[in-house]
């Protein structure tokens, strides 16, 4: 469980990133309740900001409830540094939210973003090691798994939970890093009020 609870954290991070709040935005859009903003100052990145704090606050409920049933039920333990865990989860968020955002802006309405976000959402769940160690995948699975972001974020997570130096995820967080900033970008400059 030591093991497993870092890579459920990213289960639930990528639900509420790639899942909730794509969905929250694409259903202000098709309500039109963007269109109406669009009319005030409000500039695309404060909606998005204000979408991404509302979702982070959500997934650090769930992540604590994670952790607290892990401890009260299978005796789980954090033999990391409390630093370093911090920074991994928040690298991962961002970037696997990042993701959700870019959806919410490249999609017209509700239901293709529900569409995309499952084709994304699903392959990364179950290939990525957020449900099932990595080692029990087959070798192309495994190979394949390194084209999905979740994965970088759960290897980090799971090395730093487990007491390892940050230095030893350099490839990880270079790869989010670089999610993290593509996927925003593109995000913020393809909104679509409506």
């Amino acid at each position: 469980m030591d093991y497993s609870v870092p890579a459920y954290s990213c289960m639930v991070l990528a639900v509420t990133g790639l899942m909730s709040l794509p969905l929250t935005i694409a259903d202000y859009r098709d309500r039109k309740i963007l269109k109406r903003m669009m009319a005030t100052t409000i500039h695309p990145s404060q909606l998005l900001l204000s979408q991404l704090i509302v979702n982070l606050l959500m997934t650090v409920v769930g992540i604590f409830l994670l952790i607290f049933l892990g401890i009260v039920l299978y005796n789980v333990k954090f033999i990391g540094d409390f630093l370093p865990m911090l920074f991994a989860f928040i690298l991962t968020t961002l970037s696997i939210f990042s993701i959700g955002l870019l959806i919410a802006g490249l999609m017209p309405n509700g239901k293709a973003v529900n569409l995309v976000s499952y084709l994304i959402y699903f392959p990364m769940l179950f290939l990525s090691g957020a449900t099932f160690p990595m080692q029990m995948l087959p070798d192309a699975v495994q190979t394949a798994a390194k084209f999905l972001p979740l994965t970088y974020g759960v290897r980090l997570m799971q090395g730093v939970w487990l007491g390892n130096n940050l230095s030893g995820y350099s490839l990880e967080i270079i790869v989010l890093t670089g999610i993290l900033v593509v996927c925003s970008s593109l995000a913020l400059s393809l909104f679509k009020w409506e």
